[in-house]
């Protein structure tokens, strides 16, 4: 399986922050973004390699970073050749021009680049393994948020019967993370959706169109999840990231001065 970070995109909402460097090296708690992604991904053992598509504006910033990451898979920065938010390829069209410039012919991973999360990726992949291609699922408790995300609606055994871009009438709190496993076989489809006319832009649309012709299935997560899309977003996950921290802090300073109370009269540290 090869993994894929969307980081092409322009991130005009977020004003400042992003002009001059791309949303996925924003800081939370003193990381870029994409630093805890990586660490998620580096659980999947299957996962060989890590292409990050990003443009010709921010590829260089990739490639500063790049240098500073010993993981144990191997990194690519590719640069999709795009300059500005009026000449983007789109999410999907950056993962078909992924396909196409590296002839990739794998199980592929993809994840949106601007994705914050603390649950455990690897029950997904499990999942994928057994079930085919999946699509990483949220519950967001609140309906009067579901027009800004992708509905999804599944039977029983988890396979999506239907996944709306932004509804308008949602009738479920369940939605689509940009967050995918597709099965090799069905990556060639791409070809189609675009001949179709697809929209290129926004990654839930191909999977929506692709439900619709073969099996896939939802994986729902559990935990904290952020998809940094304004300023406030950011701000809101970058304190709770630091409050995370913070306790983590406390709770390793605790366990040490159990120890240390606890250990036998002259025993060394």
């Amino acid at each position: 399986m090869k993994g894929l970070i969307l980081g092409a995109g322009y991130a005009t909402r977020l004003g400042e922050l992003t002009r001059d460097r791309p949303k996925p090296l924003l800081p939370i708690a003193g990381r870029p973004i994409l630093d805890y992604l990586l660490d998620h991904i580096e659980q999947e053992s299957d996962i060989s390699e890590v292409i990050i598509v990003t443009n010709t504006r921010f590829a260089a910033h990739f490639q500063t970073w790049q240098t500073a990451q010993n993981r144990s898979f191997s990194l690519c920065i590719l640069d999709d050749g795009t300059t500005s938010d009026s000449n983007k390829l789109g999410a999907i069209g950056d993962v078909r021009f992924t396909i196409q410039k590296l002839h990739l012919d794998d199980d592929l991973f993809v994840i949106a680049g601007d994705n914050l999360f603390d649950f455990d990726l690897r029950p997904f992949f499990a999942a994928f393994a057994q079930c085919g291609s999946s699509v990483g699922i949220y519950d967001v408790k609140d309906i009067n948020l579901m027009p800004r995300y992708s509905e999804v609606q599944m039977d029983h055994d988890g396979r999506i019967l239907r996944f709306i871009e932004k509804p308008k009438e949602p009738a479920t709190t369940f939605m689509a993370i940009a967050l995918y496993a597709y099965r090799r076989e069905h990556l060639p489809l791409l070809e189609s959706y675009a001949r179709e006319g697809g929209n290129m832009d926004s990654p839930g649309h191909f999977p929506a169109w692709l439900c619709q012709r073969a099996a896939v299935y939802g994986h729902i997560f559990h935990g904290q999840w952020y998809d940094i899309g304004h300023i406030e977003q950011y701000q809101e996950a970058d304190a709770m990231w630091r409050s995370k921290q913070a306790a983590n802090q406390l709770r390793d300073f605790s366990l040490q001065h159990s120890f240390d109370r606890n250990r036998a009269p002259g025993e060394e540290r």
